[in-house]
């Protein structure tokens, strides 16, 4: 059993997120953990400072945020973009012989292996770049529809995708990970995730993670308080 009362959560966004995606989950996690939310550059608390286009720039940043987090026992939760800088990030904790997290939650990605990269849509115009996003998250088509919400959230979405254009050839020669995980999904996320190819995450551990889906739909980390009963537990029980 992990003593939870000891116990740093550390958030990792999505894609074009902030810190502040985090808060309804952060709520329902309650006061029995340290639930810390970090960001990039660019956005949030941090919208002064510049957009990090680079994959290597988003893990110095989020690798050094992270350590500032781990002179305690610890997990992180990574959604979309965030199970990616999670993944790469624990690695990187290794080589450096750091803390490493007791448990990762990976939410909302499937496998890179199997992960299709868009490589042009980062550079593609305002309208196609928003006809993209629209077809799998219902926020964005709602963002798409007022020009200064466009005008806003356009930059920041790039400055990411642009990073993680070529995220996948950051996982070449990456021995596996010997550290509990747990695949979290959401059901409705059709266009976004596979459950049986999801289970190829199997490949990337010692030993497999373990999976499991809520009711939602890509963005289910942020909406099901299940989430956090779960992420609770997993820590409570000290699973993997």
């Amino acid at each position: 059993m992990i003593g939870n009362e000891e116990m740093n959560v550390l958030l990792l966004h999505h894609a074009g997120g902030d810190k502040y995606a985090f808060r309804p989950l952060q709520e329902s996690l309650g006061a029995t953990v340290q639930c810390i939310a970090l960001e990039a550059p660019g956005r949030g608390d941090r919208y002064g400072e510049p957009l990090q286009y680079s994959l290597n720039g988003l893990l110095d940043d989020f690798t050094e945020q992270i350590k500032q987090h781990i002179y305690t026992d610890y997990v992180i939760v990574g959604m979309s973009m965030g199970a990616v800088l999670t993944f790469l990030i624990t690695h990187r904790l290794k080589l450096q012989h750091q803390r490493l997290p007791q448990h990762i939650f990976l939410a909302s990605r499937l496998p890179f292996s199997h992960y299709e990269t868009n490589q042009v849509i980062a550079q593609s115009s305002s309208d196609a770049f928003w006809e993209f996003l629209s077809v799998y998250d219902s926020r964005s088509a709602i963002v798409a529809e007022h020009p200064e919400l466009r005008a806003f959230y356009e930059p920041i979405i790039r400055a990411d995708f642009t990073a993680m254009q070529h995220f996948d050839q950051a996982f070449d020669n990456l021995p596996k990970l010997d550290i509990p995980c747990s695949i979290l999904y959401g059901k409705e996320d059709v266009r976004m995730f596979d459950a049986e190819l999801g289970k190829r995450w199997n490949e990337y551990f010692v030993r497999a993670p373990e999976y499991k889906a809520f009711d939602g739909g890509h963005f289910f980390l942020y909406e099901n308080a299940a989430v956090a009963d779960y992420i609770l537990e997993t820590i409570r029980h000290g699973r993997g």
